[in-house]
């Protein structure tokens, strides 16, 4: 990718807030300098998506079935740096005068950009390439590629880049990112708390032995952050410039997970939400074990598979495929005594990294519906990633593992099940007791709710919550499709009820819309009673 070079260049980063404030008027500044009024609205929009950096990646150059690629120009939107042109002074107004935090954002654009165009070319040419590639093997082998399936690809790669299917309206994306963001906290105060048994997924995937050993480095990491943050000058252990080499222990990438895994928006009130909750340090330290302890069992297969032990040969074996390790060079990192070479950093470092994906939930554009990606389906795809993802990842391993070895396999994934229910019953009683909630359940009903807590139904935890739905004065329908549409529902019928001179339901649903609030027995009846209740 050739970027060019100008001069005493510095990039610009605008601050959202005051272009937010002003869009007529930098909308007009552009206009004034000869960009067109469509793409300079479309500039806008993407300085905003893209945390004040415009980011001007390109699109994709779509092939069509035939394997034909167009040969139109790119138009003057997609030009490199074509904000440039436009002095420093007509802008001044929308600036970010703070080069820390312009830097920050600059890297991060650029890092992006550049992974990008490695991956797939500037144009996506590269992509292209592989695709005619793939579609001329598969028409020798009889089975031509469908079109619905090229189409697929190139919204995969749309997704990726956050460009599949974008909102028309920048008012209804507003208020839809308005509305996830107040879901996320109305409804996720308690999170850490339901979140208590992942760590017991990282037992199932790995080996007992190899994550007890990767314990030591957590706790190492766990308590110098903590003096860390009394003194900013106490060196950080290696264990942490690890996870930090490949994104794991950042707060940026942490925040990511979260917004993904809940379905929300990315921002510093979401940020800050998931702190104070404490759920973004517990998914920190659970994906820092998940990775020395996914590092560790790459180091224990290739020991033992050295010393020419013969017990769970075929396993070890399939465990280093499934996480990217070649075996012979893996052998022959373990005889230089295993090195911060390359190797360990494109190979070892990255099967880590593929592991723990796999033990704490990250839903991506590849493991879960696309139409989870479509903005215009945000609310209803909401607290949907995280059951999608378990039961894509998860689920789908323990049910091939079993398959493939019963006697191993079968008892201890029946063994971690049974112990992820156990806890998450209770979690389930100490929930319900923080929100005042009695229930009227047999034994059975418990398990289900159990085992639908610790992400053992999969996605048909939404199946469950709407089964349970009128419990809480909720439809089947308005559950399935999510908090916005659960909530608007009760809204109605209480405001039906009102109507009919009963204001009991409407004052439960005031204290419920409150965040925070709405999880404690006592601050709901405050309200309620606020509200003109009668004792």
């Amino acid at each position: 990718m050739d970027v060019g070079e100008i001069t005493n260049y510095f990039t610009r980063r605008y601050v959202p807030k005051l272009l937010r404030k002003n869009e007529g008027e930098f909308i007009k500044v552009l206009t004034d300098h000869n960009i067109d009024a469509g793409d300079a609205t479309l500039i806008y929009q993407r300085i905003l998506d893209n945390d004040g950096i415009y980011d001007a990646t390109r699109s994709i150059q779509r092939m069509d079935e035939f394997g034909r690629i167009p040969t139109t120009k790119a138009k003057n939107l997609e030009r490199s740096r074509v904000l440039t042109e436009i002095p420093d002074e007509a802008l001044a107004k929308f600036l970010d005068n703070d080069v820390y935090s312009v830097m920050r954002s600059y890297i991060m654009s650029t890092v992006k950009r550049a992974e990008f165009v490695r991956d797939f070319g500037t144009a996506g040419g590269r992509l292209n390439r592989a695709l005619k590639t793939s579609m001329e093997e598969m028409k020798i082998a009889g089975r031509p590629m469908k079109k619905n399936e090229l189409r697929r690809v190139y919204d995969i790669v749309d997704a990726i880049q956050g460009m599949y299917r974008p909102f028309e309206s920048r008012g209804i994306a507003k208020a839809s990112k308005v509305m996830a963001t107040y879901q996320i906290v109305r409804t996720l105060p308690l999170a850490t708390l339901s979140s208590i048994t992942e760590p017991l997924v990282i037992l199932s995937r790995g080996h007992y032995s190899s994550s007890l050993k990767a314990v030591p480095k957590l706790l190492e990491h766990t308590a110098k952050s903590w003096v860390r943050i009394l003194n900013k000058r106490y060196p950080k252990p290696e264990v942490t410039r690890a996870v930090e080499r490949v994104g794991i222990a950042l707060d940026d990438s942490v925040s990511e997970v979260l917004t993904q895994t809940f379905g929300g928006e990315s921002n510093k009130l979401t940020h800050a939400f998931f702190k104070t909750t404490l759920l973004s340090q517990w998914t920190r330290m659970n994906r820092i074990w998940g990775y020395h302890a996914g590092r560790q069992m790459i180091v224990d297969n290739l020991t033992d598979i050295s010393k020419g032990k013969k017990w769970r040969f075929e396993q070890m074996h399939s465990e280093l495929a499934e996480l990217g390790v070649p075996i012979k060079e893996g052998l022959e990192w373990l005889k230089r005594g295993m090195p911060d070479d390359e190797f360990a950093e494109n190979v070892i470092n990255n099967g880590a990294l593929r592991f723990t994906n796999e033990v704490v939930m990250n839903p991506r554009v590849t493991n879960r519906p696309l139409w989870h990606s479509n903005p215009n389906m945000h609310l209803l795809a909401q607290l949907k990633g995280f059951p999608t993802t378990f039961g894509n990842t998860v689920l789908k391993r323990w049910f091939k593992k079993i398959v493939d070895d019963p006697l191993y396999q079968g008892p201890k994934t029946a063994a971690i099940g049974t112990v992820m229910t156990i806890t998450a019953m209770m979690v389930n009683d100490m929930r319900d007791e923080l929100k005042g909630i009695e229930r009227d359940e047999d034994e059975y009903d418990r398990v289900v709710r159990g085992a639908d807590r610790a992400g053992l139904t999969g996605i048909g935890q939404m199946a469950v919550d709407s089964i349970y739905a009128h419990r809480f004065g909720r439809s089947a329908l308005s559950q399935l499709m999510g908090p916005f549409a659960s909530q608007m529902d009760a809204l109605l019928a209480s405001l039906g009820d009102a109507k009919e001179g009963d204001f009991d339901l409407l004052r439960r649903q005031a204290a419920e819309a409150i965040p925070i609030a709405s999880q404690s027995k006592e601050a709901k009846r405050a309200v309620e009673e606020a509200l003109g209740r009668e004792q």
